[in-house]
């Protein structure tokens, strides 16, 4: 993945600056999975759920070269979700 985004400190300027820049090159990896069933252990009672989880590595980044080879703070946890409905079956 090509130009990035995010919150980091360019140490290649002084005084350093914080805001929001490119990262130059990032490789993301992961799995994802879902499910959804109907009628599950009641008639009318359907669920749908997924979980991903993430990791990035920097790859490139001439605005901090002190982070390449490190990984993303924010791809610590992965994302869940949840719906589940009953309707009169």
């Amino acid at each position: 993945m090509k130009n990035t985004l995010f919150s980091q400190t360019n140490t290649t300027v002084i005084p350093n600056i914080t805001n929001f820049q490119n990262i130059d090159k990032v490789r993301s990896r992961g799995i994802e999975t879902s499910y959804e069933g109907q009628d599950v252990l009641i008639c009318g009672l359907d669920l749908t759920a997924g979980l991903a989880y993430t990791r990035s590595l920097i790859i490139a980044n001439s605005g901090n070269p002190a982070s390449v080879g490190k990984y993303f703070v924010s791809d610590r946890f992965g994302t869940a979700n949840g719906e589940s409905f009953l309707t009169d079956g």
